[in-house]
């Protein structure tokens, strides 16, 4: 931030003295983008635009900007204008692309990539092209077009016999999506992996492992991730983070900022040392090397791409990986997956390319949230006061079409009844919901993304909470179960599917576990229509939702694994 601001003031001055400079202000426009100042470099690039509406840098410039204002279908019909003008600039080609990947119109981002590459195959175009996944799939029958067409776009990057300098910033994108499609990720996520490291041959640095310290001495752990703060990763962590044994212990963050939020404040004050990283990869990996750590721990992989390219390198003697996003990551120098046993299936080491740790027990230490006051305001998203609500509180991404029929049963045979669903950027899953539920839509309602309060009210004030087979919920189970509502659960054939087994499991309430997707139904419609049934449900689970809760003995099961995995490194 301070270099853009010095690069701002010398630009500044510089058009103040000779404004005949060439694309000088789209430059001032350009740094006030990088540092936020959204509504400065919009009136910069208006006022070019309106001098010459066909100039291409100010036209991708402000879809830039227009994007990062959270107005899309702005920043991609800029975009189109650039590349219309100027068919063969680079940039404004690859930004329409990704914009519209990021819009959810999967085959129109794939359909430009495609048109880019055959005039451009350099291996950053190949790869973002590659790259392209649906945020919300259309259709079961589509997720094997993705998967064939993502793995044959790594094929061709890894034959390109082109070299990648820096992945993270040449690239940028993740394959985050790609885990919801309900399959096994192994070889795909080694197939990727295995073509950065021909590419980018720079991610396998091996740093010099000094030798382990002699005993007496404590353990050193350091928690990887730029999701420790008020994100599920931070609230799934904070707890490990505190009640770590100090004494055999020492624990520390590395993370790519700071957010400042409660949660990154709480975690940050009680890591030993937080260090900072800057995101450039040889940099950061120079910093994590100098601490000398004997454990590198990521609480999650894969939801961004700064941690997913630093994990390549080997930096620690130990090198783990945990369920913050609950995939494997294909990435040979990642030594542990850290699960629990109660998550995962009987042969779920096939779904790894790590070694897969299954810790004795839930998998966290979390703290129970606390029940706010008052009632969910039905009104404020016009939810009708006098019907049963069914709620599914997860992100839109998450719901797999194999689940679609499951709720059109549900609510055919509960037809007093609401489904309520959180507005995550959700146009793409309702387009695909009318043309599933049929009549049963009319019964769909969106509400906005809530506070937490609100979320834990609407939790409270809902019937019924369904859980998705194929993506369960993690944060979103600990919570709802925390106000005693019942959730309907069918384990799926993943770990990521398993997660509120669980924790029904760790509470011996097992009254909500289907077997198959028709008795998840019969479970659902009856706690809508049996009042006494729910009722009693409701507070069975009241009764046994505190086991969930502060489990030490998460802590000591996470402690055992660091002290075994150094001591195999020591043998």
């Amino acid at each position: 931030q301070a270099r853009y601001k010095e690069a701002l003031e010398y630009l500044e001055k510089a058009a103040a003295l000779d404004t005949t400079i060439p694309d000088l202000k789209q430059k001032i426009a350009a740094i006030h983008w990088q540092l936020e100042n959204y509504d400065k470099a919009s009136g910069i690039l208006e006022e070019i635009l309106r001098e010459v509406p066909n100039d291409v840098l100010a036209l991708n410039e402000l879809g830039l900007v227009r994007k990062s204002q959270g107005r899309i279908h702005d920043a991609i019909a800029l975009f189109q204008k650039a590349v219309e003008v100027k068919p063969d600039f680079d940039l404004a080609n690859k930004n329409l692309g990704t914009a519209l990947q990021e819009d959810g119109r999967a085959d129109a981002a794939a359909a430009q990539f495609d048109k880019y590459e055959a005039t451009n195959s350099s291996v950053e175009v190949i790869l973002l092209n590659a790259l392209v996944l649906p945020v919300v799939l259309e259709s079961a029958d589509e997720i094997e077009k993705w998967r064939n067409r993502l793995a044959e776009g790594m094929t061709r990057a890894a034959s390109s016999g082109q070299i990648l300098d820096d992945p993270l910033h040449q690239i940028g994108r993740d394959h985050f999506h790609l885990a919801y499609h309900a399959c096994n990720d192994k070889h795909i996520q080694e197939h990727i992996a295995e073509t950065y490291q021909k590419l980018a041959p720079t991610l396998l640095a091996q740093a010099p492992i000094k030798k382990r310290r002699g005993g007496g001495k404590r353990i050193k752990v350091a928690f990887v991730s730029s999701k420790l703060h008020n994100h599920t990763v931070g609230h799934l962590n904070i707890g490990y983070i505190e009640h770590l044994d100090r004494e055999k212990f020492q624990v520390d963050i590395i993370c790519p900022g700071s957010v400042g939020d409660p949660i990154s404040e709480k975690i940050e004050s009680t890591a030993d040392a937080v260090h900072v990283v800057p995101r450039y990869l040889d940099k950061a990996r120079a910093m994590i090397v100098e601490q000398n750590y004997d454990i590198l721990y990521y609480p999650d992989i894969g939801m961004e791409t700064f941690s997913y390219f630093l994990a390549f390198a080997r930096m620690a003697p130990v090198q783990a990986v945990s369920w913050g996003h609950p995939v494997t990551t294909g990435i040979a120098n990642i030594d542990y997956f850290v699960s629990c046993d109660l998550m995962e299936p009987v042969n779920a080491q096939e779904a790894y390319s790590e070694n897969l740790i299954r810790l004795p027990d839930v998998g966290g230490y979390y703290y129970r949230p606390i029940k706010p006051e008052g009632r969910f305001d039905r009104s404020r998203d016009d939810l009708p006061e006098d019907r049963p609500i069914i709620a599914c509180l997860q992100s839109c991404f998450k719901f797999h079409p194999d689940f679609d029929p499951i709720i059109k049963d549900i609510l055919n045979r509960a037809p007093d009844a609401v489904l309520v669903l959180i507005d995550f950027a959700s146009e793409h899953l309702a387009e695909r919901l009318k043309r599933t539920l049929g009549n049963a839509y009319d019964r769909v309602h969106f509400v906005r993304p809530l506070l937490r309060d609100d979320f834990l009210r609407l939790a409270s004030e809902a019937n019924v909470l369904l859980d998705i087979p194929q993506w369960a919920g993690g944060r979103t189970s600990y919570e709802c179960l925390a106000m005693g509502t019942p959730i309907v659960h069918l384990p799926g054939k993943f770990m990521r599917g398993r997660h509120t087994l669980a924790f029904y499991e760790t509470m011996g309430v097992l009254d909500c576990v289907a077997k198959n997707e028709q008795q998840y139904a019969d479970i659902a419609v009856r706690l809508i229509k049996d009042h006494a049934f729910n009722k009693s449900l409701s507070e069975k689970i009241s009764l046994n939702v505190n086991k969930l809760f502060k489990r030490q003995s998460a802590v000591t099961a996470l402690e055992n694994f660091f002290v075994e995995a150094i001591e195999n490194v020591r043998s």
